[in-house]
């Protein structure tokens, strides 16, 4: 799908995540207006002000509030929704407030997409959905569901290198400041990849994706145990094991077995038939993070100083 003289709203849009698809869309495109909605003044203004293009419009809002919903999504074209409370252990503590957003603010955005007929809906979700232990997960996967029960599209991606999510940049902060690095288990892994490639598999979802499908990246991972080793070395701190957290999984799964048999297997992604498909066969195979390339400590030496977080 061409997003030349469209109207776009990105859902959370002041993140990481919506200021790279913000960019690229501007690079590769010429839409009509870029519409961010997100609940932050601060960081609206502070995106205003680098992006300075009139193609951008700010609207404060919450997708807890359908009122608002209405008031902005009147006449848009294309919905990418990035908004969500994340972070773990957050989520495990205040399990109404995330229910509120991940949950029943899909709903709204949904309602209100359903309303105004808009044709293309995008939700960026989480390996935690898969298999889902904790609070986050678990909204994450009823909001995959919801999305795909209304037709619409979910792209699911693991960790971003250096995002507000990753941990990167609480070991970079960690060590930096001569403080131990906090390890809750080191032979955790995890999926890694760049902020780039994930919008590269969002535009190519929206090029090509079906009703109720889930574009699923395929990607490395790394060890945390090399992760915490590297900023130990690089900044002469200590290693402190703290133990798993609540809801903390060991490894992260992207396809799991009860998907792969309705998975379409591609060159650089997993493309999830929707539950309805012909095929509903249970899998011995899945597409998680200790059993994919997990990245050789030297290499991902070199990635973080690529990125500035070494």
């Amino acid at each position: 799908m061409n997003l030349d003289n469209k109207k776009i709203l990105i859902v959370g849009g002041t993140g990481s995540w919506g200021q790279a698809l913000t960019r690229q869309i501007l690079d590769q495109y010429n839409p009509k207006s870029i519409n961010i909605l997100s609940r932050c003044e601060q960081k609206q203004v502070d995106m205003e002000r680098q992006f300075n293009n009139k193609l951008l419009k700010f609207h404060i809002g919450d997708i807890r509030d359908k009122d608002r919903l209405l008031e902005v999504m009147g006449d848009i074209d294309i919905v990418f929704h990035l908004a969500a409370l994340k972070h773990v252990p957050i989520c495990e503590t205040h399990i109404n407030e995330t229910v509120k957003t991940n949950i029943l603010g899909t709903q709204n955005l949904i309602d209100v997409a359903k309303y105004y007929n808009i044709k293309k809906f995008i939700l960026i979700s989480t390996d935690k959905a898969v298999d889902p232990i904790n609070t986050y997960g678990l909204s994450k996967a009823l909001a995959e569901r919801i999305v795909i029960n209304a037709g619409y599209i979910c792209i699911r991606a693991g960790n971003v290198l250096g995002t507000s999510g990753s941990v990167v940049p609480l070991f970079y902060k960690l060590a930096k400041g001569g403080h131990p690095i906090t390890v809750t288990d080191p032979y955790m892994t995890r999926f890694s990849m760049y902020l780039n490639d994930a919008i590269n598999l969002i535009f190519k979802a929206l090029q090509s994706a079906q009703s109720g499908e889930v574009y699923v990246m395929k990607m490395d991972s790394y060890l945390l145990k090399d992760l915490a080793e590297l900023y130990s070395e690089k900044y002469k701190v200590p290693i402190n094991i703290i133990g798993t957290r609540a809801g903390e999984k060991k490894h992260e799964i992207l396809v799991s077995k009860y998907e792969f048999g309705r998975a379409e297997d591609d060159e650089t992604f997993f493309k999830i038939k929707s539950m309805t498909s012909k095929n509903q066969s249970t899998s011995t195979q899945s597409f998680q993070s200790n059993t994919t390339n997990i990245i050789p400590k030297n290499e991902l030496k070199q990635l973080l100083e690529e990125g500035g977080w070494l």
